[in-house]
């Protein structure tokens, strides 16, 4: 009765781990300040700010405002997941603002190493990953947003954090500063956590069934 509650407690343990095993998806004009079930938002440096931007009015997610230099957003999730797109917004190439190649940080897992998005055109972008797609959703010009949405943007890299501040580009100058609009994950795949779980509880079964066989055989 002990191995087979400890089989039951085995096979909850693997509903358990997939209660977030959904997509998750975030998007500031529909969210806002809340967080998708299954992460969290921390900031540094500031309060997680919602505003509007442009024209028609684009919606994202900052600290005070934009996310500034010495000013961080942190999402962090439950479960690792595989990130399918991130969208940021408010990234100018200049001479927008008096902005200039404006560059996005962004860190992951707490990596001192960031993936780094940098406006080098209206339409244009560069992002540290060459396997990703960048398609612009918004020209970085005096009457767009300045938004780009990165496809793949880490591979299959399973992200636990990831922390968005902007990288100096201009030091005498107007500096980078830009805005979360939204992102979408899926969970990593738990292809060998599954097997291990079954595994255990195959095991739990057999040992039931060996000592059933080793107490009939003493009764003989």
């Amino acid at each position: 009765m002990k191995a087979l509650r400890f089989v039951f407690a085995l096979l909850a343990l693997g509903v358990g781990t997939s209660q977030f095993a959904g997509t998750i998806s975030y998007n500031a004009a529909a969210d806002g300040l809340v967080a998708p079930v299954g992460t969290s938002f921390t900031t540094f440096g500031g309060a997680l700010f919602v505003e509007q931007f442009g024209d028609p009015a684009i919606t994202f997610l900052g600290v005070d405002h934009e996310i500034s230099l010495e000013q961080s957003l942190t999402i962090s999730f439950l479960t690792p997941q595989v990130f399918e797109f991130l969208t940021l917004g408010m990234l100018f190439d200049g001479p927008e603002y008096g902005d200039l190649n404006e560059r996005a940080g962004a860190f992951v897992n707490g990596s001192g190493v960031p993936f780094v998005l940098t406006a080098t055109g209206a339409t244009t972008a560069q992002w540290s990953l060459l396997a990703s797609t960048i398609v612009n959703e918004s020209p970085a010009t005096e009457s767009g947003a300045g938004v780009w949405r990165i496809v793949n943007p880490f591979g299959n890299l399973p992200i636990t954090t990831l922390t968005l501040t902007p990288l100096s580009s201009n030091p005498t100058g107007n500096e980078s500063d830009f805005g979360l609009l939204a992102f979408q994950s899926r969970p990593v795949p738990e292809t060998a956590s599954s097997a291990l779980l079954l595994a255990l509880g195959l095991g739990g079964l057999a040992a039931i069934a060996v000592r059933r066989g080793v107490s009939v055989r003493g009764r003989k």
